[in-house]
């Protein structure tokens, strides 16, 4: 809507080539996961890992 702040976030693969200089930012999430398999209570996901996502929004400037 023109006030060069992000409405919505979309996959990267979903942006078209014509609409990227549209973009005003990116969100990047990163998930890292322990390399041991010593979980003792149970988790979501059956390996017995530990996990933590990292997410970090990142403004894109000098936007015309």
């Amino acid at each position: 809507d023109s006030d060069s702040s992000a409405n919505y976030y979309v996959n990267a693969n979903d942006v078209p080539a014509n609409r990227w200089p549209n973009v005003t930012s990116v969100r990047i999430q990163v998930v890292v996961r322990s390399q041991e398999q010593n979980v003792v209570q149970s988790t979501a996901v059956s390996d017995r890992r530990l996990r933590h996502t990292f997410s970090e929004t990142i403004k894109i400037r000098n936007r015309i």
